[in-house]
């Protein structure tokens, strides 16, 4: 009896019985096969009995899932039952990014109503938000963790704004904006899981236009849990809200960029004017381990380049422990520490 064996095709998996002296036929198809393969696409993959990521552990497939952005995420959740389940999990989500600029936002509505948390929002400067966007903001489930980019930039803006920032200030960890106003400010400060806020000049005003003091309250008893607190340009924030400011983050505070002068003159205005070594003994920092000095004109400072010398060597004998840098003397070390820490500002 002639000996037969089960073959089956390499590149289109087809099974059939041939004598072993026939095998030049095997390769005949498999040569016809190979021209006329294609490429298998999301349908395809989507009706095929077998999934391509079946013979991978969760874990991988959770971290490959990780690497897309939130609109690829939600295209994943229309392949199949077991693909959908992955997406589900709040793993793949934590890192993920949704970016809100110009165009439709049918994708981003899809992810805000899918999503079950969502690492980072990006409001970019041209971002102009529908009607519809806004409410799907103020009442979606996602938890959204990281918001940046230029937010909240027209005073008709600033109610949306706070909701905003109330609705999701139980788990938004980091923040960066450059419009506000008093009580914008005040909503933002005092959020409880904010660990890194970045605010810069705000350019809703003039740097002459000084933010009201009164407005501006942190209140009292308020402890808050800051990391890393950075602002541009300070002039349009009271000296006293942001001693108050501080001193409220002080027992966490790590890293803390502003911009104060170096002079300790009465003809000069905060910031340019700053007796900042009576500034730290006011925050009382318990945490402290960087300290950045923006300097708010660099005239002032090569006019007078001791009076920066004098004034840092006064802080780390203040602080011994923290690193103390001026963004003009030390601007290479300045720039270093912008690039690393101020990453959420887009």
């Amino acid at each position: 009896m002639k000996n037969k064996k089960a073959l089956v095709c390499d590149i289109c998996g087809k099974k059939y019985r041939l004598e072993f002296w026939f095998r030049k036929h095997v390769a005949a198809h498999q040569k016809e096969c190979k021209a006329n393969y294609v490429l298998p696409t999301v349908s395809s993959i989507s009706s095929a009995a077998i999934d391509p990521l079946e013979v991978l552990p969760p874990e991988l497939v959770l971290r490959i899932f990780s690497l897309l952005d939130a609109e690829d995420l939600v295209h994943l959740w229309e392949v199949n039952r077991r693909w959908r389940k992955l997406v589900k999990d709040p793993a793949v989500w934590r890192s993920a990014e949704m970016n809100l600029g110009l165009g439709v936002h049918s994708e981003c509505l899809k992810v805000l109503l899918r999503a079950p948390c969502l690492g980072r929002i990006v409001f970019n400067i041209e971002a102009i938000l529908t009607d519809k966007m806004k409410a799907t903001l103020l009442k979606t489930k996602t938890k959204i963790y990281r918001v940046n980019g230029v937010l909240f930039y027209s005073n008709s803006d600033y109610g949306w704004a706070i909701r905003f920032l109330k609705y999701h200030g139980p788990h938004l960890e980091e923040l960066s904006m450059c419009y506000f106003n008093e009580e914008l400010l005040n909503t933002a400060t005092t959020l409880p899981s904010l660990r890194r806020l970045h605010i810069e000049m705000d350019l809703s005003s003039t740097c002459d236009e000084a933010l009201s003091e009164v407005a501006l309250k942190v209140p009292v008893g308020f402890t808050g849990g800051l990391k890393c607190f950075t602002i541009e340009d300070n002039r349009t924030l009271p000296y006293d809200f942001l001693v108050s400011l501080l001193s409220a983050h002080s027992r966490t505070l790590q890293e803390v960029y502003m911009c104060v002068g170096t002079q300790v003159d009465p003809e000069f205005k905060w910031p340019i004017s700053c007796d900042i070594v009576d500034m730290l003994l006011k925050c009382q920092f318990k945490a402290l381990k960087h300290l950045i000095l923006v300097r708010p004109s660099d005239l002032y400072h090569s006019l007078y380049p001791e009076s920066c010398h004098m004034q840092m060597a006064a802080v780390s004998l203040l602080l011994p422990d923290v690193v103390v840098t001026c963004t003009i003397c030390n601007g290479e070390e300045g720039k270093l520490f912008k690039e690393k820490n101020l990453k959420m500002y887009i």
